[in-house]
């Protein structure tokens, strides 16, 4: 239910930008379209688990997601949709 719309989106021929947390576009749900991007943070305990329910990081929990700004997200995409690499 998570993953719907970008699915959708790519279904459509447009490109997709998810962000991935406790769980990996390796676990068979990220976008394949070229364009597309998957945007992670890089914390080295992501995925945790099959759906990333239970964060071992019980002293900062979900790091994966708080140290993923707004602001890096939106450089990847901006990076995507110029063609750039990896901001």
């Amino acid at each position: 239910n998570d993953t719907g719309f970008s699915h959708l989106a790519e279904a459509m021929g447009r490109p997709a930008y998810v962000v991935f947390g406790p769980t990996s576009p390796q676990m068979g749900f990220g976008p394949w379209r070229s364009g597309s991007r998957s945007i992670r943070s890089g914390v080295f305990c992501s995925p945790c688990g099959k759906d990333g329910r239970r964060c071992p990081r019980f002293w900062s929990p979900y790091l994966c997601m708080t140290s993923l700004s707004s602001d890096a997200v939106l450089r990847e995409i901006v990076a995507a949709r110029s063609g750039g690499e990896d901001a």
